[in-house]
């Protein structure tokens, strides 16, 4: 059930929308997506921040981000960690427009990728290597194919979260003028959320059929380096649980400078960018 509570023009939009009793994967799930009120620009020209999730933020124009970003370095910090870390954004309840149950199946289905670019990297070189290494493992030969193993499956990830997250969608609707521009965006948003959610469950389905075949033919060629391969994807999988608390203090910190000085529209966009990595 679709719902717009009240939008209201002016001074204040308030637009609410929530889908119940969504079947997936034979399990009934109620996901609820509410869209909270929007303070316009008041008579004194000042927003309220509380009123914008850390999404709409941290992905604001810089005209905007100037009058409605205040916030200081480390909850600049905390709001890209949260939305960029794969424990805290897939299990850690946050103030968003996406779906605990895709954020989860996204976060499971993360594993597999890294899995399988990890065996993607094992050849018959791998192969003599841990030959002449004598069984033992050899970090050194390794990491390289580790960290390319990780960053190939990031981006995966990171593309799929582009197309399959719904808070893009559903700021569609809260962004709306008027009553019946909402209205009429809400079922336009509906269709395209059920048509993304049946794509990524099909799509998820046929990828983790792909890579229990490749791994298991792997697995039976390769029955003395499995040991190795689960090795190297524990690490990959180490690197993207770490990664995210470097990384986003670049554009944090890009950020802040941008902000507190004027005129720095275009180290805003760099840091625009650097947020999707």
């Amino acid at each position: 059930m679709d719902q717009v509570d009240s939008i209201n023009t002016g001074k204040d939009i308030n637009i609410h929308k929530s889908f119940s009793k969504v079947e997936l994967r034979n399990s009934k799930a109620n996901n609820y997506i509410n869209s909270p009120k929007i303070e316009e620009k008041s008579e004194n020209n000042i927003f309220n921040i509380q009123n914008y999730i850390d999404y709409e933020i941290n992905f604001s124009l810089y005209k905007d981000a100037l009058k409605i970003d205040k916030r200081t370095l480390i909850q600049i910090y905390l709001s890209l960690l949260k939305a960029k870390h794969p424990l805290f954004f897939s299990f850690v309840p946050i103030r968003d427009y996406n779906t605990m149950i895709i954020k989860i199946d996204i976060f499971l289905l993360s594993f597999a990728i890294i899995y399988a670019m990890n065996a993607a990297f094992f050849n018959e070189s791998t192969i003599h290597q841990i030959y002449e290494d004598k069984g033992a493992y050899n970090l050194s030969y390794f990491l390289p194919k580790i960290i390319y193993a990780f960053i190939i499956g990031h981006a995966i990830i990171v593309l799929l979260k582009y197309i399959f997250l719904s808070h893009k969608n559903i700021l569609e609707i809260k962004n709306q003028e008027t009553r019946s521009q909402a209205a009429e965006k809400v079922d336009k948003v509906k269709k395209c959320l059920v048509i993304k959610y049946i794509i990524f469950y099909a799509s998820g389905v046929l990828f983790l059929i792909l890579f229990w075949y490749f791994l298991s033919s792997f697995c039976a060629v390769y029955q003395n380096s499995q040991t190795f391969l689960i090795i190297n994807t524990f690490i990959s999988f180490a690197i993207s649980f770490l990664y995210p608390f470097f990384i986003n203090l670049i554009p944090g910190i890009i950020r802040k400078i941008s902000l507190d000085n004027n005129n720095r529209e275009i180290i805003y966009k760099v840091n625009i960018y650097l947020q999707l990595i």
